[in-house]
């Protein structure tokens, strides 16, 4: 398995990081680890239909690309198990002060505010994950937030 993150690809704006990582997928073999990042995304995806909103430059907005063919379709959930406490674990390192937890299956909260989420697309192969989209979106900095504002805070 390669790091995460050995291979990156930035975009200053793009409809969604992870429709990207499924469109690169679609067309080639790329790298496992691959991340995918931008400023700003025109149309992020939230769980199910939900839409992620974010201004630009503000977020962490990210995809990155496993192959975990290893993993059965069957504990698919174990990916979300691992990368929740995977950022849980580096917010309390960079947010001491603050209470970090996970609202399952995706969302990160600081506190009582919803400061993320993630969105895994796994594409199963037999019994098998032949390959996952995992996405994460942060609120760093953004204060405004539309129709979201009750939802979503920030750190």
């Amino acid at each position: 398995m390669q790091i995460i993150g050995s291979h990156r690809i930035y975009l200053e704006s793009i409809n969604s990081t992870s429709t990207f990582a499924q469109e690169l997928l679609s067309k080639s073999n790329p790298n496992e680890g691959t991340v995918i990042s931008a400023g700003y995304q025109t149309s992020g995806k939230g769980q199910g239909s939900n839409k992620w909103q974010s201004e630009a430059d503000k977020n962490i907005l990210l995809s990155f690309i496993l192959y975990p063919k290893f993993l059965k379709a069957s504990k698919q959930f174990y990916l979300s198990i691992f990368v929740a406490n995977a950022i849980v674990n580096w917010l309390d390192k960079i947010i001491p002060e603050q209470p970090v937890r996970i609202k399952w299956p995706n969302d990160i909260y600081v506190g009582h505010q919803k400061l993320g989420g993630i969105l895994i697309q796994n594409t199963l192969k037999a019994d098998a994950i032949e390959h996952a989209v995992i996405g994460i979106g942060l609120n760093v900095m953004q204060q405004q937030f539309g129709e979201l504002s009750k939802q979503i805070g920030r750190a």
